[in-house]
């Protein structure tokens, strides 16, 4: 089935998942990373995306999961992952993070204060040792301070280190980052220079892995569908500069550390699109503005970063071409803007796809207004599966109390 063949069956709103392209990136990532590290292993981020079809597949595709609470590590171990497939990050942990702890899982943790709860954990169980990764609070020039992590010769990191240290059947046994920007290959080289030097640091001998955080989505954002096709910097070239370090440092014929990184966007963007129907089009003084049955709540932060390409299925009757058309959501909110400035035709009853809406949309989309749209997989066969049916009112309604 195509797309357009889709568009007569299933009312908008509504997200389109391309499993056959998602599949593909994930296994063309795999390759090329482990062709320069084979202890190389991907793990999905749950908060970008966390439909538990589309986690099922990253686990199919070799991916481990990336949690970073215990809603998400629930759902992580629903679909099967066991605790040794499972990161738990995050700067804040539920008491699900400690049955993790206790099945042999990775958590790394964030704060010298988290440190010691763990330390407290590892002395009622005497018995048992428990192997533990420290978040670095990275900084290679981004031009801002991030909240996340123990800075190297920090206080708080000297006072988690001399908790640790206290605690005999607690011992490090990798290191965490996660950074916001910059995300092109050159930072990534910078990233793994930083950590093998707070490894030298703070673990004795080959640590047991590297978990590097994620940010590798590359490309502009008003870039048309055919071009963000190209995505370039390729894997390969982030592979080449993110492996070199360890090369350098642990290439000999020694033990070799596992590496993580944790793709989420990098992932799934590109492979979601949100679909929705003009429902009218009007013109305010000197601005043309066509309001829709979707909003820039379904497409999340993707819209507000820079212009996301859309395309047009023509369905209405009588078109007008424009040459700047603000196509808006259907909230009672000015800034509910869609993509700003489109040229090109339009009609009430058309309906626009707006692509790369995969990372940070569904999970953010608030009860606002009208209940979350449905999602469907665009399956490798042609067919369609429903992975999400649209919420109903009493979804939302029925955990209300009247008294």
């Amino acid at each position: 089935m195509n797309k357009t063949e889709l568009l007569r069956l299933y009312p908008t709103p509504f997200y389109l998942f391309d499993e056959a392209a998602f599949k593909d990136n994930l296994a063309r990532l795999l390759a090329e990373f482990r062709a320069f590290w084979p202890e190389y292993t991907p793990a999905y981020s749950f908060k970008t995306n966390y439909t538990p079809y589309i986690c099922a597949l990253a686990r199919e595709g070799g991916a481990l999961a990336e949690v970073v609470s215990d809603m998400e590590y629930s759902l992580a171990r629903k679909l099967g992952f066991p605790d040794r497939e499972i990161i738990y990050n995050g700067p804040f942990k539920g008491p699900l993070s400690r049955e993790l702890l206790l099945g042999g899982g990775m958590l790394n943790a964030d704060s010298a204060d988290e440190v010691r709860r763990l330390c407290a954990l590892a002395a009622s169980r005497p018995e048992q040792s428990f192997r533990l990764g420290l978040r670095i609070n990275l900084d290679i020039g981004a031009g801002f301070v991030s909240r996340f992590g123990m800075e190297v010769d920090s206080r708080e990191m000297r006072d988690a280190l001399c908790a640790i240290e206290a605690c005999p059947n607690l011992t490090v046994s990798g290191l965490h980052c996660h950074i916001k920007a910059p995300r092109d290959p050159e930072s990534w080289y910078r990233r793994s220079e930083v950590m093998i030097a707070a490894a030298d640091r703070y673990i004795d001998g080959v640590p047991e892995y590297f978990s590097l955080g994620s940010g590798m989505v590359s490309g502009r954002y008003d870039q048309t569908a055919e071009e963000w096709a190209s995505f370039k910097p390729s894997w390969h070239d982030f592979a080449e500069a993110l492996f070199a370090p360890f090369a350098a440092r642990y290439g000999g014929s020694g033990p070799r550390p596992r590496i993580f990184t944790e793709p989420g966007r990098a992932l799934i963007t590109r492979f979601v699109s949100l679909f929705a129907r003009v429902d009218s089009i009007k013109a305010v003084q000197d601005r043309v503005l066509a309001t829709t049955d979707g909003s820039s709540q379904n497409m999340g932060e993707m819209c507000t970063m820079a212009r996301v390409p859309v395309k047009r299925y023509p369905c209405g009757a009588e078109e007008t071409y424009y040459d700047r058309l603000d196509i808006m959501g259907y909230t009672c909110l000015e800034q509910d803007v869609m993509c700003p400035a489109y040229i090109g035709p339009m009609a009430v009853g058309d309906i626009v796809e707006f692509p790369n809406v995969g990372g940070y949309s569904l999970v953010y989309k608030p009860q606002f207004m009208i209940p979350q749209c449905a999602m469907y997989a665009l399956l490798p066969d042609g067919g369609v599966r429903t992975l999400m049916r649209a919420e109903t009112f009493d979804d939302i309604f029925s955990r209300f109390t009247r008294n």
